[in-house]
């Protein structure tokens, strides 16, 4: 059975979904509610065609916030059903939560709703201390429990990856455009709502990792340098088929697995160079043996520093309700 939410209620959770991280911070998603459910959709205005030529980090930005929206309305006391789209008639319009009978709220989900607003993006060095074997394997049972697959990348694997990781990079930042993304996305004003302040990068972002992060630096801003090199476990998260819902999939699987990190004291960083662009991505998938398609590689470990959060776009411009006479 359906259950109505408030005004009130609706908005708690869209300010709770909107804390989802998204490619640049682009926050590319748009959330109604229609009287019955909240619709989670694609704002396709904000896709950034240097990095994400397909759509697809798009997709899996808003299959973070859907996942979001969905475990804050299960915070507000109500089971709910998830229904991945698109529907064919509406192709933005990629997920709809429908709260459904009321419930108690289990510890697990207010632990998990509060490590939204704790969460942030890591771009600096890692603490050298080796994540427990039984806290990596939680973190795979989350991704696994939204119908994706996981794969650990092994030390042996690494060199290859790291060759496939700085060539990506390099040919993007040949492109005029992707550069121009670059700094249309980092944001430097100080009531930016959008993008990745500068507080948020380390220079030279190669000597921060084993594996190199991507730079989002141009040599016109000075930014923090961390000279600390890590080795961080390296989780790749994978979908069987490559369609849009399975993006989405992999985008709600993505928010799984951050929450339980920020709930085990750990921080995380996507590292995608080699995954923006399809050639490459399947050159990675081929490079690893991953079985299915690479969706989404995270950098995992005990942070040392202190991140800052990075901005959020006004409720008014992401949230709509039905229209009164």
């Amino acid at each position: 059975m359906r259950s109505q939410l408030l005004p009130d209620q609706v908005t708690r959770v869209v300010e709770r979904a909107v804390l989802a991280p998204s490619i640049h911070n682009s926050q590319p998603w748009r959330f109604h509610y229609d009287g019955d459910a909240i619709e989670v959709w694609a704002d396709r205005s904000r896709r950034l065609a240097g990095v994400d030529p397909t759509g697809r980090q798009l997709a899996i930005s808003v299959g973070g916030a859907a996942e979001y929206a969905a475990l804050a309305l299960r915070a507000e006391g109500y089971d709910v059903h998830c229904e991945v789209l698109p529907d064919p008639e509406r192709p933005d319009l990629l997920a709809q939560l429908t709260p459904l009978r009321p419930h108690t709220v289990d510890a697990v989900t207010r632990a998990l709703v509060h490590c939204m607003t704790r969460r942030t993006t890591y771009r600096a060095a890692f603490d050298p201390r080796p994540i427990p074997e039984h806290t990596v394997e939680k973190l795979r049972d989350a991704v696994h429990s939204a119908g994706c697959g996981t794969m650990i990348v092994s030390g042996e694997q690494r060199p290859g990856l790291v060759v496939l990781l700085e060539r990506a990079e390099a040919s993007e930042r040949r492109d005029p455009r992707y550069r121009e993304e670059l700094n249309r996305w980092r944001s430097n004003a100080a009531h930016a709502t959008e993008g990745i302040p500068d507080s948020a990068l380390v220079s030279n972002a190669s000597r921060v990792s084993r594996v190199p992060l991507r730079n989002f630096t141009t040599g016109d801003v000075a930014v923090v340098d961390t000279p600390a090199v890590d080795e961080p476990v390296l989780l790749l998260i994978t979908t069987t088929a490559d369609e849009l819902g399975d993006w989405v999939a992999a985008g709600r699987a993505m928010a799984r697995l951050l929450l339980h990190a920020t709930a085990a004291g750990l921080q995380a960083s996507p590292v995608t160079q080699s995954l923006d662009q399809d050639t490459d991505r399947a050159r990675t998938g081929h490079e690893l043996g991953v079985v299915g398609h690479p969706q989404l590689l995270l950098r995992l470990g005990y942070g040392t520093a202190v991140t800052p959060s990075t901005p959020r776009r006004p409720l008014r411009e992401t949230l709509t309700f039905p229209a009164t006479n």
